[in-house]
């Protein structure tokens, strides 16, 4: 009995040595990790630059092991340090569209394909028109682009760009270049959804203020009440910024039944209705 006793022991204490040298390299490994990634947080806040949270694997695929390992350590620390991401300077990747006649120079002022980054230097984005329109969908936005010579014979040459839903922080950062330089119209579903979207570009982290929410469908054949708690709490938010005249078109949405833009495209009266909006706001 004694010598199984011993045996068992034996087997346990190494098992138990092999746990804790796992543990001790595991633990490194942790360290290593963050280590890795606070010092990529550091480089990036030192050059006022930008790192997109699907390349912190890539720059260290041995290290991280995995895309969902290097989202965790990385959700992890945001967690412990009560952070946002775009306080550590990383984003995530850019699903925004963007179309119509602008040119962006490199330093030697040669043409080039581009992709948006964070280091792209936006004081070299050159508008070509005087006007931007913002959609809130994808479905819009391939509607007006494909449309776009025959609404520009009508109102001018223009920008068009889309979040696709809420804007991510590429899609801002390019609204808000765009409307330095151009006016701003925001197409949207007459519901709170869209007008939380246009809010987002509106007076979101990248603002646009001299955007103007002229796209507010009135219902021609929706159903669903709209959800008036919402249009409360987006109209209290509109209050810090006087926006009087939203917050008046907001009382009538109450009024309404939710519609979408959609249903435009569908009946084929999209160019003439965007085209009729934009001259009666002087376009």
């Amino acid at each position: 009995d004694s010598i199984v006793f011993d045996y068992t022991q034996s087997k346990l204490e190494n098992r138990l040595e092999m746990r804790i040298k796992h543990l001790q390299i595991v633990e490194q490994k942790t360290i290593d990790q963050y280590l890795a990634l606070f010092s990529i947080i550091v480089s990036s806040i030192q050059q006022n630059s930008f790192t997109n949270i699907r390349s912190l694997y890539y720059q260290n695929t041995q290290l991280f092991e995995s895309q969902s390992n290097s989202n965790k350590i990385l959700d992890q620390f945001l967690k412990t340090t009560k952070l946002t991401r775009e306080d550590v300077h990383f984003i995530a990747t850019s699903k925004g569209l963007l179309f119509g006649d602008f040119k962006i120079e490199n330093t030697e002022h040669k043409s080039q394909m581009i992709q948006l980054t964070y280091d792209l230097k936006f004081d070299q984005f050159i508008p070509l028109c005087k006007i931007t329109l913002v959609v809130e969908k994808d479905t819009i936005f391939q509607q007006i682009v494909q449309n776009y010579e025959e609404i520009s014979i009508s109102v001018g040459r223009f920008i068009v760009i889309t979040g696709k839903g809420q804007p991510d922080f590429y899609t801002q950062r390019m609204s808000q270049q765009c409307s330095k330089f151009t006016q701003c119209y925001g197409f949207c579903d007459l519901n709170i959804y869209g007008h939380n979207i246009m809010y987002t570009f509106k007076y979101g982290r990248f603002k646009m203020e001299n955007l103007t929410v002229v796209g507010l469908l009135h219902s021609i054949q929706g159903k669903i009440p709209q959800n008036i708690n919402m249009i409360e709490t987006l109209q209290k938010r509109l209050q810090q910024f006087s926006d009087i005249k939203w917050i008046s078109a907001l009382d009538e949405v109450k009024e309404q039944n939710i519609d979408e833009l959609d249903s435009v495209v569908k009946t084929g009266n999209l160019v003439l209705w965007i085209i009729g909006i934009l001259r009666d706001n002087g376009v």
